[in-house]
């Protein structure tokens, strides 16, 4: 696809408000195609736009419902997402649970993502992290250990 290969281009060229723009663009022609939107989506995500990145892969999904690389975006952006929030209440001195809640977000697709792909390590190690964080002892342990079996 000739718009991807452009905006992997400026990425590399550092450009990367050009390739959001494209992407952007290429999303307000063709709204529908989930290619467009999870690639733009990504590029948000890698700018720490979270919620637009969200927006994105929330879209791709309810276009493609099984399409794997955006379940795994989209649980990552909640992952980031909570620990940027937490990392900013701590900053400001809050003892905050917000966070939390974008965990409980990122749960179903991070535990998707390795129902589709069993020997992701990295996923299980994040999906470890996570039910750490939400209190769910066993699920972590058990996360871990899956981790450590696949490294």
């Amino acid at each position: 696809d000739i718009l991807v290969s452009l905006s992997e281009s400026y990425i590399g060229a550092n450009k990367i408000e050009v390739a959001m723009d494209a992407f952007k663009a290429s999303v307000e022609v063709d709204p529908n195609n989930q290619h467009f939107r999870y690639n733009y989506g990504v590029l948000l995500l890698n700018a720490d736009r979270y919620e637009e990145a969200e927006e994105q892969f929330t879209k791709a999904l309810e276009i493609d419902s099984e399409y794997e690389n955006a379940i795994y975006n989209l649980g990552v952006t909640y992952v980031k997402w909570g620990a940027q929030l937490n990392l900013d209440a701590e900053e400001q001195g809050i003892i905050s649970e917000d966070y939390k809640q974008k965990y409980e977000l990122a749960l179903p697709y991070l535990e998707r993502v390795v129902v589709l792909d069993p020997t992701n390590g990295q996923m299980w190690e994040i999906l470890g992290k996570v039910y750490g964080v939400l209190g769910m002892t066993e699920e972590a342990g058990n996360a871990f250990d899956k981790a450590d079996q696949l490294r």
